[in-house]
């Protein structure tokens, strides 16, 4: 024992220093993968619950964070990946909190290579102290490698269309940089913080984000109009879609 501690005592001070800080940063790094840090063991949690839904292995589009003003989430970190016939959202909470929504597998099935589908949630949940308009993300992924634009018109029940544009890899309104994305179109639905809290109101943002609860019973179904153009801004494909709710799809089937 004596021994070891004449060799320490020969190790420099600055040696020693370095050391403990290391050991102290390791020590941070397992303690905070423990607690759910969202970056730690992310792809392989993914990877397992897809063999637990035999699935995949898909090829994984995008890692992210949610933003904070997007709904409905219940979570922060969310994982996209594409199994070729289907598009795979896993998502997951940091820290030690957990909801359902925590290691959540939610599989959605392209018609003739398309998706249009908004972001996967639980159930609706109002939203307080938030002046600022909340954003309902809607995903399009469209295997064709040669549709660069997208315009969708989304059919209102009063028979009025609303039309978002998008050029993939490109953020929409108000995205910076930082948003490109290239293997999806993603737009952004606003709602003001009122209309999206009045959760027994049957407007056209509620009924989208229905859609794609993770135990909604709801059988909603909205049809949409999706144009798809090429780097030079020609049409390519026009196709009529209807958005459906999971138990919508499962009734169809």
């Amino acid at each position: 024992m004596t021994g070891i501690r004449r060799m320490l005592h020969r190790i420099p001070k600055w040696v020693r220093i370095l050391a403990d800080l290391l050991l102290a940063a390791l020590l941070f790094l397992v303690s905070y993968a423990a607690r759910g840090g969202p970056r730690f063991g992310e792809v392989a949690r993914f990877r397992q619950a897809e063999k637990a839904n035999l699935v995949g292995p898909s090829v994984i589009l995008d890692k992210m964070y949610v933003q904070g003003d997007w709904i409905p989430t219940h979570y922060q970190r969310l994982l996209i990946g594409d199994t070729g016939d289907e598009i795979l959202f896993y998502t997951t909470v940091n820290g030690r909190g957990s909801t359902d929504m925590d290691g959540a597998l939610i599989r959605r099935e392209k018609t003739d290579g398309i998706l249009l589908t908004p972001l996967p949630g639980g159930l609706d949940e109002p939203v307080y102290g938030s002046p600022d308009p909340l954003i309902i993300p809607l995903f399009l992924f469209v295997d064709d490698p040669a549709a660069v634009q997208a315009k969708v018109s989304l059919k209102l029940l009063s028979d009025v269309e609303i039309t978002y544009s998008q050029v993939r890899g490109k953020g929409g309104a108000g995205e910076t940089e930082g948003w490109k994305r290239e293997k999806y179109f993603l737009f952004r639905l606003p709602i003001r913080p009122e209309n999206w809290n009045d959760l027994d109101g049957d407007d056209i943002q509620h009924a989208i984000v229905r859609t794609n609860q993770r135990y909604s019973k709801t059988r909603v179904e909205i049809p949409a109009t999706i144009r798809l153009y090429d780097g030079e801004g020609r049409l390519i494909e026009t196709r009529d879609y209807v958005i459906r709710s999971r138990v919508a799809e499962s009734a169809e089937e």
